[in-house]
């Protein structure tokens, strides 16, 4: 972890060049750091600085490209923006909107679980954002949760954030979906393909995350708890499509509108060829009053 006023003197002056002041560290994560910063000494910024000697070369080479490239071509209302990346000293800085309201999960900690209205406000912007990433841009996000939904303007305005994991969803010599074998994102909210090692629907993949998201969202618990992913495998084996389908808390479900559960029950879904795609969600009744 470096503090504010650790960074070298050779760093210290390209923020300086650029016009940045770092403030404070606001997050710790196993492969970088988050910290406030100020542009200009009028608007505030996050840097999201990722200490080189703390990943593998796959995440060099790899995954923090994938994140750069990905922010620089997505431009969307529900998607943080990167104002500017640089690297110096072994560490890559990525200048990013400050989430002023944190995220979902934060907020979750703080306040329980979220009502309709308001999950519904937050859920469908992120919707349109996976619309976007899937359909226009023809990319995959990969690690969708509560964790990477970022909050602003008083809690009005969610973001999908973290794009480490993204990738192209079409194969260069079909232009279709490219059936993925990459196990990625968080255990809790990976798809059951992925947790039985079987080729999947990276597509599929999000949209089976994006359940898991509601529904945690909803009740402040995931729907299969924190099952670490052997467990789940297990789980998986025995009960197939029945522990998916039959077994998730039905009980803190059926408090919910019969709209709500309708999408939930739609994209947690073990049959990836009859879940839910993103589309099916933007025109879903529940989306129709929000």
């Amino acid at each position: 972890m470096t503090t504010p006023n650790q960074f070298d003197k050779q760093t210290v002056n390209v923020f300086i060049d650029k016009g940045y002041r770092i403030l404070q560290l606001i997050n710790v994560g196993s492969f970088g750091d988050v910290y406030k910063s100020l542009y200009n000494e009028t608007e505030v910024r996050a840097v999201k600085v990722i200490d080189l000697r703390r990943v593998g070369k796959r995440t060099q080479d790899v995954e923090i490209c994938r994140e750069i490239a990905a922010l620089i071509q997505f431009k969307h209302p529900n998607i943080i923006k990167l104002f500017d990346a640089f690297r110096a000293n072994q560490k890559i800085f990525l200048f990013m909107e400050f989430a002023d309201n944190k995220d979902v999960g934060k907020y979750l900690e703080s306040n329980g679980p979220i009502g309709e209205n308001v999950t519904g406000k937050w859920f469908k912007q992120i919707s349109n954002a996976l619309n976007y990433i899937h359909n226009e841009m023809g990319f995959v996000h990969r690690d969708i949760k509560v964790d990477n939904i970022l909050l602003f303007n008083n809690y009005d305005l969610a973001k999908l954030a973290d794009f480490g994991l993204a990738r192209y969803s079409l194969s260069q010599q079909t232009n279709q979906i490219e059936i993925s074998h990459t196990i990625c994102g968080t255990d809790a909210y990976i798809s059951p393909k992925q947790l039985l090692c079987q080729g999947y629907n990276p597509v599929a993949a999000d949209c089976w995350s994006m359940g898991v998201t509601l529904f945690t969202m909803l009740n402040n618990k995931l729907p299969f708890g924190y099952c670490p992913a052997i467990k789940q495998l297990n789980k998986l084996r025995i009960g197939g499509a029945v522990y998916v389908d039959k077994l998730y808390d039905k009980l803190i479900i059926d408090k919910l509108s019969r709209n709500v559960r309708e999408v939930i029950d739609h994209l947690i879904v073990y049959d990836e060829d009859k879940r839910w795609k993103i589309t099916d969600v933007l025109k879903s009744k529940w989306f129709k009053n929000i």
